[in-house]
Parts: C-alpha cells; structure tokens; sequence
C-alpha cells in the first residue's frame, strides 16, 4: 500500500484546493500517467491556516470544529500540543514549519482515529525533555475517542517529517527522545 501527500493546487476557477491522492494497492509508477490521479479535493476554506504567532488553543478549536489545518513557515512555540482528534484530517506543513514544545509535553498528538494525513512538519526538543515529540494513538485525556481505532484500510500518512532533537536548544542542556 502507498499514498502520495497532499498537495496544494490551483483548480480552473482560481481556487485553492488541497488534492488527497488515494491509497494505493499493488501500484508501481505514475499515478497520473493515464489521467488525473485517483483522490479526492478539499476546498481551502476547509482549512486554518495557521502562522507560527497563533495561540495553540486557537489551532486546536478549529481542528476540533472540523476544520484541516495548513502550518504556514516558521517555529511554533507551543505551550500544549496540538491535537488531531477527528478521523481524516489532513495536517499540512508549508516550507517545514517547526513545532517547538516549551514545557516537556509533545508537539502533537493525534488520535486513535483512521485516515489522518501528516505531511511536511519538522519536530523539534525544546528546552524542556519532552518524552516524546509526536504522539499517534490513543489519548488517555481524551476517552470518548477510545476505541475508535485505525483502520488497514485507511491508515494514517506520516510524510517528510523530521525530528531535530539537537537543534536551537542543545546549548541549554535539553534533550529529547523520539
């Protein structure tokens, strides 16, 4: 199985879309060779496009709402991580956004669900340990979404994501483990 990250795109009436290419089975090669590639559009207004100097509750109510989220360049410094609790939710990062953590807590946690697209982000320790940068899976704070479970059928995307665990922030002495 495979899939290609989202892309941004401008459709014929001069929107922007994000394109989700489809899962893939026992593919080999282009996936547009013999027309448009096998996906699906979400419209922009879909989306928060965030910027690094927006509250991280802000970020996290309007994936909360429903909406898909769009990191635009730049550090976010967050004090709580931001949460991906819905199933399909596409997180996009644009020109590598860093997720910087400043009080030992994860960058990210993203929930038990299917489908969750997470492309383009790098994680970075900040100057407190955090045990972990990136969580995928269950959330104990969060019991309602027990139980909701991925899916073999629609897995989760993690996709050109790095973790820089000896960055801005090794002078001080921090460190931390992926």
């Amino acid at each position: 199985m495979t899939r290609e990250k989202p892309f941004l795109y401008v459709n014929s009436a001069g929107n922007f879309n994000a394109f989700v290419p489809a899962l893939q089975r026992n593919s080999s090669g282009i996936t547009w060779g013999n027309g448009p590639a096998p996906g699906s559009s979400i419209p922009i207004t879909d989306f928060f496009i965030a910027q690094p100097t927006d509250d991280v509750d802000k970020i996290n109510d309007a994936l909360a709402c429903g909406k898909h989220l769009i990191l635009t360049p730049g550090i976010y410094n967050l004090d709580e991580p931001i949460r991906v609790l819905r199933p399909d939710t596409v997180v996009l990062g644009l020109g590598f956004p860093t997720l910087v953590p400043r009080r030992g807590k994860e960058s990210m946690e993203i929930a038990n669900v299917p489908g969750v697209k997470l492309s383009g982000l790098i994680f970075d320790a900040g100057p407190v340990n955090s045990r972990v940068l990136l969580k995928v899976g269950e959330l104990p704070c969060f019991p309602i979404l027990r139980g909701a479970g991925s899916d073999p059928n629609n897995p989760t995307l993690i996709q050109d994501v790095f973790f820089r665990i000896g960055g801005g922030w090794k002078a001080s002495g921090a460190r931390a483990r992926c």
